[in-house]
């Protein structure tokens, strides 16, 4: 468990995914498929909440596989599926990178598989951060044959307040969302913010 919290503000388009092993999957996706199919048709758009809850399931499951601090999906009118997924974790320093400064969290997340990366400085209400544009080789549709492109955009953040670093990663396959994805985690990573976890209890 991360010794500190990170929080950012996104649009209700966005669906935190449940990470604790604890959750029911099958009664969560359930419920916010149904939330999000009523969200759908208030937009005049018709939805299957069986499609959206097996999404749902998908994209949790494959977040618990990573364990990120926190992971999101993001749902959009008319997608029967979600369209972009966001997952933000807390680095800690080490022995193969025992100083976290933005330099060395730049080059451990810049990937070559498409060019150079697209490589800007960013301010957000935690501290200094570096913002990497990329795509990068996704997994593959068949056991042979080339790989999907996945575009992404990553922001690493170095909190004023720690020695930690935050890496908040949003991804997604359509290059037609290029830019309303871009817009959105932009505008979040302005918000990321860094506080001391609360103190479980029975803890001293």
């Amino acid at each position: 468990m991360s010794d500190i919290a990170v929080e950012v503000e996104l649009a209700p388009a966005w669906t935190e995914l449940p990470l604790d092993p604890a959750v029911d999957l099958e009664s969560w996706a359930a419920a916010e498929a149904e939330r999000i199919a009523a969200r759908y048709a208030a937009d005049g758009e018709a939805a299957s909440p069986e499609a959206l809850a097996r999404d749902l399931r998908g994209r949790a499951e494959d977040s618990r596989e990573r364990e990120p601090l926190f992971a999101l999906a993001l749902y959009l009118s008319g997608f029967s599926a979600s369209v972009a997924w966001l997952e933000t974790e807390v680095w800690k320093p080490s022995e193969a990178m025992p100083e976290l400064s933005l330099e060395r969290l730049t080059q451990a997340l810049s990937y070559r598989h498409f060019g150079a990366p697209d490589l800007r400085d960013v301010r957000t209400m935690a501290g200094p951060g570096a913002r990497i544009r990329q795509n990068v080789r996704g997994e593959r549709l068949l056991r042979v044959g080339p790989r999907r492109v996945l575009h992404t955009l990553t922001y690493a953040v170095r909190p004023e307040t720690t020695d930690r670093a935050v890496v908040m990663r949003v991804s997604w396959r359509s290059a037609a969302l290029d830019e309303p994805v871009e817009t959105m985690a932009d505008r979040a990573a302005e918000t990321l913010t860094v506080t001391a976890a609360p103190e479980r209890e029975g803890t001293e």
